[in-house]
């Protein structure tokens, strides 16, 4: 806000019976620190071009409360109330930020031009502004001059997905057709609770965007989101083997059991989560900084994502996240035993794209089983007792990261080797 200017925006309410001046909402504003802003709410009348009522300003230099209702001049029945309660409060203890909350309540209008037009007014620094109760409300020009319309940026708004420390998932779109359980075919057109069909690899339509209120992004990484197979309560009435979102199910000839398509980042978090839990089992001591910068060296990006330097964005963060990659990123760089100065047992080049070689005049291992990162023995190879200085061909072994577990009669030890 330059010196004494005013932004204006209309509330648009999302209302089933089409009368978007009608509703209720609430209002989250914040401006900079050491930068104050006044807020006042008015009724607008879009048809005649006119204020018909209006608050008064309250400003975020003190902390302030202000419980009043506004009327609109409807003369053809009886004025309409709409309710406003405006807080503010001067230095939020959470950021030193000035901050203001604005409740409305239009739900009594029943004109469809007499709408609400909020008003914030200062005299430097930016202030940015959300609604707040999740139900779709939009702010607004509605094509009147002087008034600003909303956007889809910084849409990352609740302190959960906001924190330094936090994995912040978006989501994309990895399936749009599917059967349902009851035969029908469902594919990119809306159907009861499956609202966002979306192109295959791209952004869910839901999925929120940065940046931070402080210019971080968000957020962190994608996962598939958009439209998800998942178990549901068999206490949910709302999913039967007829339900367009069933996809399939299981009984016991007593209870049935259904899973069902769903979408949100309520489907990719729990992914992400997961595939993080294992990357802990791989190294429990990954920090919170070293999963980003895993996520940053793995994750997938492709035209959807944008790459090289078009990552980090705030639509998909570092893109979508590469579970397997991950793991390899972890055992190249972050976990990769590469000897045991305990007992000096060295095992080397690790990395390496052919041979590796061991002093085996400590052990005198018998054998060593090569194992890939799904467990299965891959080769075996069986060694003279009389030679110290070993060496194990991995030439022919694809590029991966493997379990090399040496052994006699009493003793074993296993290494981990990257092979390039």
């Amino acid at each position: 806000l330059s010196q004494g200017s005013s932004m204006f925006s209309f509330i648009v309410f999302p209302n089933s019976n089409t009368n978007y001046a009608n509703g209720t909402e609430i209002i989250d504003i914040w401006g900079q620190v050491g930068h104050n802003f006044e807020v006042s709410v008015n009724v607008y009348n879009v048809f005649t071009n006119q204020f018909e009522s209006f608050t008064p300003y309250v400003s975020t230099s003190s902390n302030s409360s202000l419980n009043t209702t506004i009327y609109d001049n409807d003369t053809s029945s009886s004025p309409d109330p709409c309710l406003v309660l405006i807080n503010t409060e001067s230095i939020n203890t959470n950021n030193n930020k000035p901050h203001a909350t604005v409740i409305i309540n239009n739900s009594q209008q029943d004109d469809v031009f007499r709408y609400v037009l909020l008003e914030i007014r200062g005299n430097s620094g930016a202030v940015n502004t959300w609604l707040a109760n999740d139900k779709n409300g939009i702010f607004s020009n509605l094509n009147i001059p002087g008034t600003t319309d909303g956007d889809t940026n910084m849409t990352v708004g609740e302190i959960g997905g906001t924190g330094n420390s936090i994995i912040s998932v978006g989501a994309f779109t990895s399936k749009n057709t599917y059967t349902a359980f009851n035969g029908t075919t469902v594919n990119n057109g809306p159907v009861p609770s499956i609202d966002f069909p979306g192109v295959l690899g791209s952004i869910a339509s839901f999925s929120s965007k940065g940046p931070t209120a402080d210019g971080r992004f968000k957020p962190d990484i994608t996962a598939p989101g958009n439209v998800i197979v998942s178990s549901v309560s068999r206490f949910d009435s709302n999913y039967t083997s007829t339900s367009v979102e069933t996809v399939s199910g299981l009984t016991d000839s007593i209870n049935n059991w259904y899973f069902a398509a769903m979408q949100g980042t309520s489907m990719s978090s729990p992914m992400v989560a997961g595939i993080i839990a294992l990357w802990l089992q791989a190294n429990p001591n990954l920090t919170v900084a070293q999963i980003k910068t895993i996520l940053q060296n793995t994750s997938i990006t492709d035209s959807f994502t944008g790459t090289g330097s078009a990552i980090p964005n705030n639509t998909w963060g570092r893109g979508k996240i590469n579970a397997y990659t991950g793991i390899q990123y972890i055992n190249q760089f972050l976990n990769v035993e590469t000897f045991d100065t305990s007992n000096n047992f060295i095992v080397y080049p690790n990395p390496t794209s052919s041979k590796v070689y061991f002093d085996n005049s400590n052990f005198n291992f018998k054998e060593v089983a090569i194992y890939n990162y799904l467990g299965q023995e891959v080769t075996k190879t069986s060694f003279s007792n009389n030679i110290n200085n070993q060496e194990i061909d991995m030439s022919t072994l694809a590029t991966g990261v493997y379990v090399l577990k040496f052994s006699d009669s009493a003793t074993s030890k296993s290494v981990k080797v990257v092979k390039q």
